[in-house]
């Protein structure tokens, strides 16, 4: 008896422990919803919180950013400046702007002279430059002065490309278009001509080719100059990065390859660009998809469509507006006037005047009652009230500020 009366006891001290176990586990889970400092909003002045309504980092500035890189971007008197998350300051409030750090660094302004940063706030590149562009191939585009010439540094302020140019752009994929003598052309990252002078402001190579207009129509050049492409379109595009570029011929847009060849002929009134390998078309004022071979994926019958964000759609049929999949199903029928593109799995609609989210089952989120509302970005998104202020809210509609 004094044996089972033992293990009795035992049994009841292990249920009793994991009763206490679980609930004490659910209430973790309650209250740590969130591990990101949001920008936290009382009245018009703005700090951070972990949770909706109770701030970690008092209000007190003018504006504060998320944090990056634990630091947070605020502005205070007109001012920025970068604190940590105990709300610390670590690079003093005295920047008439500052970009977030990348890499270790960041692009400001201060007393009108643009330079870098490093995370201590020590200058790495003096505020030296008229113009200082962001980094792109290593190589930031810089002005001295105001109407001098451009040149692009290095992130020791090394002068790389010589300050030669009357005009120059931010290097991508390699090569930078620069103006010389109203004359533009492509140089690589160490200065040497990729592309001649011989093209308007206009010219822009991608994918190693560049659209270019002669006597009303338009073709496509390579990297010599060299006309690839005769000219032959009303209208054309530049080449994403599939390799294909849409063009008009006779009033209709359709589709081409870079060596020319019609992927999807000339039967649409507008074609959009692809996004996830499937595009738009609008075809006698209604709307459809179809993907880079110019396969049709969704029939075009729609009045209005937005592009598949997930595997999802928003389109409009009879003044009404659905939610579509891929195999052109709908999946919600939504009761709203206007909405928007899914972005992370959330919609802004509106009804009347007043704005609102949606989740992917077409379940609000937060009532309608906004004036204005932005898309999902990093897990929040931005809302305007009534009287004209902003501030965030999660993905279960809680609120960052109070008014």
């Amino acid at each position: 008896m004094k044996k089972i009366a033992i293990y009795l006891s035992l049994i009841l001290f292990l249920f009793v422990s994991f009763f206490f176990y679980q609930c004490g586990g659910n209430n973790k889970n309650e209250t740590n919803t969130n591990t990101t400092l949001v920008p936290y909003r009382e009245g018009k002045l703005w700090g951070y919180a972990y949770t909706f309504n109770k701030p970690i980092i008092k209000p007190q500035f003018e504006e504060t950013f998320f944090f990056q890189d634990e630091l947070g971007k605020v502005k205070k008197n007109g001012k920025y400046g970068f604190i940590d998350k105990k709300g610390n300051i670590v690079i003093n409030i005295d920047l008439d702007w500052a970009w977030e750090f990348e890499e270790e660094i960041a692009l400001v302004k201060k007393n009108g002279r643009w330079g870098y940063i490093d995370r201590k706030g020590k200058f790495i590149i003096p505020n030296q430059y008229h113009k200082l562009e962001k980094f792109t191939d290593n190589l930031a585009i810089a002005q001295k002065n105001p109407n001098g010439k451009f040149g692009a540094v290095d992130k020791n302020n090394k002068i790389i490309i010589p300050f030669t140019s009357d005009e120059m752009y931010p290097f991508k994929n390699g090569i930078a278009k620069i103006g010389m003598n109203e004359k533009f052309g492509y140089i690589d990252t160490k200065g040497r001509i990729v592309v001649p002078f011989i093209h308007n402001s206009a010219i822009n190579y991608t994918e190693n080719l560049a659209k270019v207009r002669k006597d009303g129509e338009y073709g496509y050049a390579d990297m010599t100059g060299k006309m690839l492409i005769e000219p032959q379109f009303l209208e054309a595009e530049e080449f994403e990065s599939i390799g294909l570029a849409r063009v008009q011929k006779n009033g209709k847009w359709g589709i081409i390859n870079k060596q020319g060849t019609f992927v999807v002929p000339t039967e649409y009134e507008f074609i959009y660009p692809f996004k996830d390998k499937f595009c738009r078309v609008v075809s006698e004022k209604k709307y459809g998809f179809i993907d880079e071979k110019g396969k049709k994926i969704i029939p075009i019958e729609y009045e209005s469509a937005e592009d598949f964000s997930a595997d999802l759609a928003l389109v409009r049929k009879n003044k009404n507006i659905y939610i579509i999949n891929l195999q052109n199903q709908i999946v919600l029928n939504l009761a709203f006037d206007y909405a928007e593109p899914f972005s992370e799995r959330i919609a802004v609609v509106r009804k009347g005047n007043e704005y609102g989210f949606i989740n992917e089952n077409g379940k609000l989120i937060t009532k309608l009652k906004y004036k204005l509302a932005r898309n999902f970005e990093k897990g929040f998104g931005k809302v305007q009230i009534q009287n004209t202020e902003w501030g965030f809210i999660d993905k279960k509609g809680n609120e960052y500020f109070k008014d």
